[in-house]
Formats: C-alpha cells, structure tokens, sequence
C-alpha cells in the first residue's frame, strides 16, 4: 500500500470518528481525534515534500496554529474562544503568506479573477458583520478582525492564478473557500443562532478545507521564478 493511500485511509477514518463523535456527544472520542485531524496533515506535508521550499515551511507554521486552535476551542468559555480564534487568526495569516510567495514568484502575471474574487469575498465578509452585529457584544472588534483576514485569505488563493499549477491552484483555492464557508457557519452557529447539528457541517467543511489546501501545497509547482521564491 502506497503512503498516499495509507495517509488518506487514516485521514478518512480519523474524520468519521470525529463526525460521529460530534452526532453522538462523545466529548472524549471528539478530543481526541480533533487535534489527530491536524496532526496527519502535518505529518503527511513533512514526509512528502521534505519542508525544502518556504511555502511548506510556512504551510507547516499555519498548521500548527490549527492544532493549537483545535485544542483551545475543546475547552468551554469565552477565553478559550477567543485564544483558539487568535490561533486560527495566525493559522490565516500563515497561509496568506504562503500564497502571497506564490504571487511575488511572477507579479506582474494578469489576473482576471482577482476583482471579482475582492468583490466577492468583500460583499461576503460585510454581509456576514451585518448580519451578526446585533449579537456580537465585546466580540464585535476580534470577529471583524478574522472576518477581514480569512476573507484576504480567500482572495490571495485566488491571486495565485496564472502563477502555480492548475492543479495546486484549484485545491489551494477550493480549501480556501471551505475554510471561509466552515467558519462563517461557526460564526453564525455561536452568536446568532446556535443549534447542534451545525457542528457536522462546520467540521465537515473544516477536514475537507485542511485536507484541500495541504494536497495544494504538495502537488505546487511554479510556472516563472522571477523573484528568489521556492
């Protein structure tokens, strides 16, 4: 058996016991394969591509702030809440980055979709801080803060276009728009309306958005190497 299918099989099976633990309420299946989750994703990026280019490397930072970030938001309580949001802000961070080395490899590349990728996810990060002010209280200024950066983080998967392979591109951006997807339902989940069953579709979108970008990450090539990027 091949690493790659090896990887994917424990990938899927650790991901359905996370979804049946959340469909069940098993609290301690839930802690233990969430962070799990992460963990194979940062494995898996180690051993394929070696960490040799910064792009994994920063990868690899933005993957661990997602681990810390899954720990934390175990806990109960607005602290842990808002330390978990932290680490994800910086895990967001991290992938910009990684997709800002993308586009620095050949910047002057026209992109077609990048206005509209700006106006898309602008309309989406406002209409979502419309949507929840009413219910966001002291949250109101961290909430605004990751919706502007996960929404930045949308739009610079899209600038990679014309600069990577389409194969890298369209799983990088595919994770991009999941991830944005998975934590405007979270949001909406927590402060507005809560209801349980909200929680198999975020994580869903989660495992999947984390499982897209990392693939993206791994199959990357460059077309032009302009600028001293790897």
């Amino acid at each position: 058996m091949s690493r790659t299918k090896l990887f994917n099989i424990l990938y899927l099976l650790t991901g359905m016991a996370q979804l049946v633990a959340i469909w069940t309420g098993n609290h301690s299946l839930r802690a233990c394969t969430k962070p799990l989750i992460v963990v194979l994703l940062l494995v898996w990026l180690v051993v394929e591509t070696g960490l040799k280019g910064r792009f994994q490397k920063v990868m690899l930072l933005g993957l661990l702030a997602a681990l810390a970030g899954d720990i934390l938001l175990l806990f109960p309580g607005d602290p842990f809440f808002l330390a978990g949001l932290s680490a994800f802000l910086i895990c967001h961070l991290c992938y910009i980055r990684a997709f800002r080395l993308d586009y620095l490899s050949d910047p002057s590349q026209p992109n077609p979709y990048f206005m509209p990728a700006l106006a898309s996810f602008g309309i989406l990060c406002a209409a979502l801080m419309i949507f929840l002010n009413a219910y966001l209280g002291n949250m109101r200024l961290p909430v605004l803060a990751y919706a502007f950066v996960i929404s930045w983080m949308g739009v610079m998967a899209v600038n990679r276009y014309g600069r990577v392979n389409a194969g890298s591109f369209r799983l990088g951006l595919a994770g991009a728009v999941l991830f944005v997807a998975s934590d405007a339902l979270l949001a909406i989940q927590k402060f507005a309306h809560p209801f349980p069953s909200a929680e198999l579709p975020i994580m869903g979108a989660y495992m999947l958005a984390q499982y897209l970008l990392v693939n993206g990450a791994m199959v990357r090539r460059l077309k032009v190497t302009r600028t001293p990027i790897d």
